[in-house]
């Protein structure tokens, strides 16, 4: 941070020349230091951390900071860790996280989540950012959830000199958060307690209804639809379908002097996958999210299902790799999956140096001229 800024944090200006209503400071360890400020006049607030010999830190797995408040009025509780080399198989990367740690009102019912989006800066020693990243999404912070980058640079490009991250062997790490959905006025005790039991028993309710439509999919009761594929067979109800999937709706839709058809194709795909997102139209859920996401993103865009597609773009921006960046721009652009797209796009100007070499990566752009010319304006 610089001198002048640090003068305006001292006297109460929070370092942007206006006054702010609450500063919490923190106590780290004699290797870190923290600061915390929050603007009242909405739910936005920032957090400075600073590493103080991070050499000496570079061989923990992890790294956390002191717990710090954020929110004008509903004042969660938060924290941020870092991993200073995660190896992505056999890259060492710098990752960089934010984590819910707890909520203001003590409110915590199992599916009570937070809507947020944040900007991470790494300041050099002067305070001005050298490299800033901002999740322009709104994401939804549950619990001890971490949000962030695994592989937001490698570790070694972190060290580089002229690129002032590591200015005396310090960290200098900045945190903005605007909570979307936060409090519009304040709630007694109470109240704030007889909201949060009628939505347990509200989640409770919907978890059963997931249940007894699961079974009642496995079960294949009271059928009326055939859904094929390459090499199997599913049963399914029309109604379900329709009512979860605007594709299969448009389908049915038909004359009043037409028959409905008794039997769909969906081709491409293994019957895992088929069976999963016919899964998720009954439950909500997708089984197989993790580990196929890429095949499971294809199906949910060909069905027409938004929720299952942005959870498929989720799980795979966090596996983004030197090995799969390529193939995840390809996808992603393939597919109209845009935050996919633009997170391996960054990830690649990156990393430009280490995939100038990188065939598929060539092959690719060469095959997609409007591709190649998106990835220039990106750098």
């Amino acid at each position: 941070m610089a001198s002048a800024q640090w003068e305006d944090f001292k006297n109460g200006s929070g370092g942007r020349g206006n006054p702010f209503k609450r500063r919490c400071g923190l106590n780290g360890s004699e290797f870190v230091d923290a600061w915390v400020t929050t603007e009242l006049e909405q739910e936005e607030f920032s957090f400075s951390w600073t590493i103080k010999n991070y050499s000496a830190m570079m061989q923990l797995e992890e790294v956390k900071s002191p717990l710090f408040l954020g929110g004008a009025e509903s004042k969660h509780e938060w924290q941020l860790k870092i991993h200073p080399k995660k190896n992505l198989e056999g890259t060492e990367y710098f990752g960089l996280h934010l984590t819910l740690a707890g909520f203001g009102d003590g409110g915590d019912f199992p599916s009570r989540k937070i809507q947020a989006r944040f900007q991470f800066s790494l300041l050099d020693s002067e305070g001005i950012p050298q490299m800033q990243t901002e999740c322009s999404s709104i994401l939804e912070f549950e619990k001890e959830i971490a949000c962030g980058y695994d592989n937001l640079l490698l570790s070694s490009e972190l060290l580089n000199c002229s690129r002032r991250l590591t200015d005396d062997d310090t960290l200098r790490v900045h945190l903005r958060v605007w909570i979307v959905n936060g409090l519009k006025h304040k709630r007694n005790r109470a109240a704030a307690t007889r909201e949060d039991e009628r939505k347990s028993q509200s989640y409770k309710g919907i978890r059963m209804l997931a249940f007894d439509m699961g079974n009642l999919f496995k079960g294949s009761v009271m059928t009326d639809i055939k859904v094929r594929t390459d090499n199997g067979t599913f049963k399914a109800h029309k109604h379900v379908l329709a009512a979860r999937s605007p594709v299969f709706a448009a389908m049915f839709a038909l004359g009043p002097t037409q028959k409905p058809p008794n039997e769909i194709f969906i081709g491409g795909f293994d019957n895992a996958v088929v069976q999963d997102m016919l899964q998720y139209l009954y439950t909500g859920e997708a089984q197989l999210l993790e580990e196929r996401a890429a095949e499971l993103l294809q199906i949910a865009e060909k069905c027409g299902l938004i929720e299952l597609k942005e959870s498929c773009e989720s799980v795979l921006v966090k596996s983004i790799s030197i090995t799969n960046a390529a193939a995840l721009l390809l996808l992603g652009h393939g597919h109209k999956a845009n935050l996919l797209k633009s997170r391996a796009i960054g990830f690649i100007n990156r990393n430009h140096e280490i995939l100038q070499e990188n065939q598929q990566l060539k092959d690719i752009l060469q095959a997609h001229s409007g591709l190649a010319f998106e990835l220039y304006l990106g750098k």
